[in-house]
């Protein structure tokens, strides 16, 4: 019965592929008869999958790497090769290693020659819009492939992940994971720490395959290799937030928020009105990986909003506390942009809007939702007595784009929607933009972010 099986998938091999059959990594057979053979042995798996398909997201870092290549000397290859096989090549984008940006497109190649390799990460930006695909053929890197050269200690290590299926962050070290500092992925970030918050939990740290990593360890590391447990997880289904949107860069700040009460579905992080963070909130503690690219910019303190479930503007976060992670306690300060890569904090107490509606004494504008935004964002304000207004929409240049609504305004919440339409009904480019709301006896003007 066995061999019947390995008989009838061999079979749909051949009619897969018209090339050669391919068993285990990079064995090739050039008839079916040396196949079968091989196969009825029992050393060999059937490997019918002859290329590794990325589906890549455009204006968006993706962490990658190559596990599967046609290496040049079974070693490298040439990455223009390699990324003109988009589907819908050419295009611009950008391949970055080693906080560097090494290779551009632009319909021109910057530098024109760059090799990559297998057990090397990357970071790399389609700047398209839509979905896009890069096969990719040639023969996987074994899964018991041990690096050749040491990886230095308390060094960023940019490393592909090349075991073909998905281990937690402790399967995948194996016996070195105590050695492990830390560890930067795309979607989360690990740290050893004797402070219990999200970032110093495995819970969901998940090595996926064809993904890149940035690996700091405490001591050097000789032969590297990934520990092949043969745990199989499955890859996670993250939640993406619904009422705020962030810009997209290559690195990122992480801040980790503490006891998160119960009613708050959504958390955002703002650097001046321009949010940089956001999370679902499934817990009382979560992780929150920050977008502000504020490094040699003047200093700017973060703020933050949350979401609860019975409201949909965000609610202001007046103040917050930050561990001081010399003393192991919380103090009553800002974090500021640029100056550190992990932070801890806790809010103040949070009262449920629903059960305790404050009384308006001024006039407010809350801001808008989602920030950036396309095609459309929402603005609100409250008011604390009927009266008068103008929200405008101006460009950079103080023009006027869209006026969104004049006249008489009840009290309380209110909320505008603009479209990204200017007054003649034309939708308006990519860029910032600010809204201004005149009431009978204030003006106030805050800053939105069209990214299409």
């Amino acid at each position: 019965m066995k061999h019947l099986i390995l008989f009838v998938l061999i079979i749909f091999c051949t009619q897969l592929f018209s090339t050669d059959l391919y068993f285990g990594p990079g064995q090739r057979y050039t008839n079916f008869e040396a196949a079968f053979a091989t196969a009825m042995s029992g050393d060999h798996l059937i490997d019918c999958t002859l290329k590794d398909m990325k589906i890549l997201p455009g204006n968006h870092w993706s962490w990658i790497s190559f596990p599967r290549l046609e290496r040049i000397y079974e070693k490298y290859a040439d990455a223009r090769t390699v990324l003109s096989n988009f589907q819908n090549y050419p295009f611009p984008m950008d391949l970055m290693y080693s906080d560097i940006i090494v290779l551009e497109y632009n319909f021109q190649w910057n530098p024109a020659r760059y090799d990559i390799r297998s057990s090397l990460g990357y970071k790399l930006n389609p700047q398209k819009s839509g979905t896009h695909h890069l096969s990719i053929t040639g023969t996987k890197l074994p899964s018991d492939t041990k690096l050749k050269y040491s990886l230095p200690a308390k060094y960023p290590n940019w490393v592909g992940y090349w075991i073909p299926y998905t281990q937690n962050i402790m399967d995948a070290f194996g016996d070195i994971f105590d050695n492990v500092l830390a560890v930067e992925a795309e979607d989360w970030f690990y740290i050893s720490s004797d402070f219990a918050s999200p970032s110093s939990s495995t819970i969901s740290k998940n090595f996926e395959y064809g993904k890149g990593y940035i690996i700091y360890f405490e001591e050097p590391i000789k032969n590297f290799q990934w520990n092949n447990s043969k745990r199989k997880i499955p890859e996670l289904d993250r939640s993406e937030p619904q009422y705020f949107s962030t810009r997209d860069l290559p690195n990122y700040a992480v801040i980790d928020v503490m006891d998160i009460p119960q009613n708050v579905i959504e958390i955002g992080v703002f650097e001046d009105d321009l949010c940089v963070g956001a999370v679902v909130v499934q817990d009382t503690c979560k992780q929150i990986l920050v977008y502000s690219g504020n490094v040699l910019r003047d200093p700017i303190p973060f703020s933050f909003e949350i979401v609860t479930n019975n409201r949909e503007a965000g609610t202001p976060i007046t103040s917050y506390q930050v561990l001081n992670k010399e003393t192991g306690l919380f103090e009553e300060r800002s974090l500021i942009s640029g100056q550190q890569k992990s932070s801890v904090i806790m809010f103040g107490n949070l009262e449920d809007p629903q059960n305790n509606t404050p009384v308006i004494d001024n006039v407010v504008l809350h801001g808008n939702y989602p920030n950036p935004f396309n095609p459309e964002t929402k603005i609100s304000f409250s008011l604390s007595q009927d009266q008068e207004i103008e929200l405008t929409v101006y460009n950079l240049k103080g023009q006027k784009v869209r006026t969104l609504y004049t006249g008489n305004t009840s009290s309380g919440e209110q909320s505008v929607v603009w479209n990204g339409k200017d007054d003649d009904g034309k939708h308006v480019g990519s860029g910032l933009y600010f809204y201004k709301l005149r009431t009978e006896d204030k003006e106030l003007t805050k800053k939105m972010l069209l990214l299409k």
